[in-house]
């Protein structure tokens, strides 16, 4: 008897903790969702970061694990995702949909952290 309920256990551990990889995979080729806003103050924070030494642009997909850093004037968020080689910018909506996307190795994440230095005093 407690074998039979041993497996049931097992089966339904086993069945929620795939159901989690699940969404998590899904998640990694998920898209973000794409903003039509740019107001005047984006506009000139896109300017400054697209002239940060070395950058790109990052997959739309990483908005999900970046964390908010700051808000501009205008509601737009920056938020700001580092994993092991790359550092990525993103600037969301007020609705949390992407507005720029941008990735930079480490050889230039002192280039981007000046950056955004500057965007935080210029434009918050």
């Amino acid at each position: 008897m407690w074998n039979v309920i041993g497996q049931a256990l097992i089966g339904a551990v086993a069945g929620q903790a795939g159901g989690i990889v699940g969404k998590v995979v899904d998640g990694l080729f998920e898209e973000a969702e794409i903003s039509n806003y740019t107001s005047k103050t984006t506009q000139e924070v896109i300017a400054i970061l697209d002239n940060v030494s070395g950058i790109g642009q990052a997959h739309s997909r990483d908005l999900q694990w970046a964390t908010p850093m700051f808000s501009l004037k205008d509601g737009t968020v920056v938020k700001f995702y580092q994993n092991l080689a790359f550092n990525h910018i993103f600037l969301a909506d007020s609705e949390g949909k992407l507005v720029y996307a941008g990735v930079v190795g480490r050889m230039q994440a002192n280039a981007l952290r000046e950056a955004i230095d500057e965007i935080r005093k210029e434009f918050t």
